[in-house]
């Protein structure tokens, strides 16, 4: 897969990756800041949500990257578009992680 990289001032978008494994953990864990996003998930699942990310990119061309504070190197968000299959069109989609909002 050849994943493109976009850097900004304060964020590196780089494709998803094991690494980012505590981030989605501790984002989807949480009721409060996961309930849009079909949480809250056991670590299990989030494990799967991060796995279904990274074959989003595979199957479609596209996807959501990691959002990663190039200061701390600390992953703090995704953000892209995803299309899963039976939806009608693709959508752009994000999160944050709350200590970072």
């Amino acid at each position: 897969m050849n994943i493109p990289v976009l850097t900004t001032e304060r964020l590196l978008l780089r494709a998803p990756s094991a690494e980012d494994f505590e981030a989605y953990r501790t984002f989807y864990a949480d009721p409060g800041a996961s309930a849009f996003y079909g949480g809250p998930l056991s670590s299990g699942a989030a494990w799967r949500k991060l796995a279904q990310d990274i074959g989003h990119w595979a199957l479609r061309g596209f996807g959501i990257w990691s959002l990663v504070e190039r200061a701390s190197g600390e992953t703090v968000g995704g953000c892209g578009l995803v299309w899963p299959e039976g939806w009608p069109r693709s959508e752009l989609t994000w999160w944050i992680a709350p200590a970072a909002r």
